[in-house]
């Protein structure tokens, strides 16, 4: 973090019963440290073998969406690169959905619009 110039970071939880959502954000240095962050901890992930259906998301140039496994944490992630900034959503399996991936690609296609990314 250090080296891609790390300047603050913020997160957020909610929790109701057993649902839990989060999200972070981080900021660096600059848009090409806050993607060589991106490049790093992505890789860094999939070494440990735990890393499921990475893949990029639509209308968010180097961002991905992903599965942890098996993990206590939220596994259903996306971590998106916006400018300075590495924002990472996890959502729960409790999501009551065939397809929990796809509502964290749309939650992060809506961050992405809120900060100012457009197609």
């Amino acid at each position: 973090m250090m080296e891609d110039g790390f300047v603050v970071a913020e997160a957020i939880g909610y929790q109701a019963g057993p649902d839990f959502y989060a999200a972070e954000a981080l900021k660096f240095g600059s848009s090409d440290k806050a993607m060589d962050f991106q490049r790093r901890t992505m890789l860094a992930n999939c070494r440990t073998g735990r890393i499921r259906g990475m893949t990029p998301i639509p209308k968010l140039p180097g961002s991905v969406s992903f599965t942890v496994t098996p993990t206590r944490h939220p596994p259903y992630r996306a971590s998106i690169v916006i400018g300075v900034n590495v924002i990472h959503l996890n959502l729960c399996e409790c999501v009551e959905t065939k397809d929990p991936i796809s509502v964290v690609r749309q939650w992060a296609v809506g961050v992405g619009a809120q900060l100012g990314v457009h197609d």
